[in-house]
């Protein structure tokens, strides 16, 4: 009797390991086509999820809004070069920065240098508000989303194109002074 029970015990053993094989192959066959299909349709490339703003690249200012009435561009009111600076309305140390960009604002005008920011999102009325510097030169993303780390500055051209790129306001400051076009402060 005790040989009976161990022998049905086996072909069910047996029955066990084939029904759980077939189980892992099933599985894994399915695990390879789904992979296959989230490489295809869901993950979509680095390049697509953002824009990475680099140096010497197009300054795509013509996807951002700007946070006042829009600007009739006009050729002889373009700067000859604009430092941005990108950062979020919720980073605090990007806020205190802001006494430092207002100086410069005042500084840069002088010297045909526009500064405008660049918010990573909404920021709040009051905030925009409180700045000394116009809603004109205030743009944010939008539904573009810039993968650069904040707070940012770029310097760009009179075509766009990004001369510098930099978190360090000093290494921005002493790039515009050495650009073409720029007098040289005494």
């Amino acid at each position: 009797m005790n040989l009976f029970v161990y022998r049905v015990g086996g072909t069910n053993m047996k029955k066990k390991i084939f029904f759980y094989a077939c189980f892992l192959l099933i599985g894994c066959f399915i695990g390879i086509n789904i992979t296959k299909f989230k490489s295809r349709y869901v993950d979509v490339p680095e390049e697509e999820k953002g824009l990475y703003i680099k140096y010497g690249e197009q300054f795509p200012i013509e996807t951002f809004n700007t946070l006042g009435k829009k600007k009739n561009q006009k050729n002889d009111n373009i700067p000859l070069y604009r430092i941005w600076l990108y950062i979020d309305p919720n980073c605090e140390s990007c806020i205190e920065k802001f006494p430092v960009v207002e100086r410069l604002t005042e500084i840069m005008q002088e010297e045909n240098i526009e500064i405008d920011i660049l918010w990573r999102q909404e920021p709040k009325k009051t905030l925009v508000d409180t700045l000394d510097i116009s809603k004109n030169k205030q743009y944010r993303t939008g539904s573009i989303k810039v993968l650069n780390e904040y707070p940012t500055y770029f310097i760009t051209d009179e075509d766009n194109r990004v001369q510098m790129v930099s978190d360090d306001i000093d290494k921005i400051v002493k790039k515009v002074l050495s650009l073409d076009g720029i007098e040289k402060m005494k």
